[in-house]
């Protein structure tokens, strides 16, 4: 068994060590590595002068949130197929380039997925679906990943001629656990749903603003918006119970197609986590 941990540990420093230093490196193990600070899984200390981050769990790092470098995901001893592994990753990062290596007589298997840092800075944002007219009707005149957060259609000009709605897809990250709403400051028409929870609506003089309990961590998010002059901006805020805000930014969001079935929120000590 201290054969196992050890051949695994080297090699997997040994692989890492020959990565670009400018790599990030989300790494996970079901062998619970401890240091000398009784740190569970930090490889990250055990391979020295790595950067990157070691997980509790294979998805908490996805989406990544490292903007404008390459990534790299390492899963020593998986308890899941290799095929899984690289699955999931692929799911939310398609061009995703994954291969595992194994140690003799199975002593180890390390999975390595490497997503590329242009990959992830276009994934950051979300998936707008463009419909000409404003009822949402038939299918969409045009698909695109959109940067909600900054959005200037003063200086950029829109993708359609008005009036035209879009509806955006995705997922944003909350920092930190609490009740919060999102809003926008846009002078167009709009509604924001937060884990089918609606939490935002200035639709056909509507003036709905309310906060829900989330945890930290990423969360769906659907926009609809319905356009009817050319220009204006928008842009999307987090605010808090008492009516404090805080500017989100691109990198909190992860454009992805509709996430079809059950919200599912674990309650520990009575709230959300």
């Amino acid at each position: 068994m201290r054969a196992a941990y050890e051949n695994g540990t080297l090699a997997l420093c040994y692989y890492l060590a020959s990565f670009p230093p400018d790599i990030y490196v989300y790494l996970w193990s079901e062998t619970r590595a401890v240091d000398f600070l009784f740190r569970p899984n930090d490889y990250i200390w055990a391979c020295q002068k790595l950067w990157g981050k070691p997980l509790s769990s294979l998805t908490e790092g996805l989406p990544a949130r490292i903007p404008s470098t390459d990534v790299t995901y390492a899963v020593l001893n998986p308890l899941a197929r290799v095929e899984e592994i690289s699955g999931l990753i692929q799911y939310f990062y398609p061009e995703a380039s994954c291969r595992s290596v194994a140690g003799e007589q199975g002593l180890y298997t390390i999975v390595f997925c490497h997503v590329s840092g242009q990959v992830i800075s276009q994934r950051q944002g979300l998936q707008g679906e463009y419909y000409q007219g404003s009822d949402f009707g038939g299918s969409p005149a045009l698909t695109q990943v959109d940067r909600v957060a900054s959005l200037d259609w003063e200086r950029e000009g829109t993708p359609l001629d008005v009036p035209f709605g879009v509806i955006w897809r995705g997922m944003f990250f909350v920092e930190r656990g609490g009740r919060y709403g999102l809003g926008s400051d846009t002078g167009d028409e709009v509604e924001i749903t937060v884990d089918g929870q609606r939490l935002f609506s200035t639709f056909e003089g509507e003036e709905l603003a309310r906060v829900a309990e989330l945890a930290k961590g990423w969360h769906v998010l659907d926009i609809k918006l319905n356009k009817e002059v050319s220009s204006g901006r928008f842009n999307l805020y987090q605010f808090d119970v008492e009516g404090q805000k805080r500017e989100l930014t691109d990198g909190a969001l992860f454009a992805s197609d509709p996430v079809k079935g059950w919200v599912r929120t674990r309650i520990s000590m009575g709230r959300p986590s």
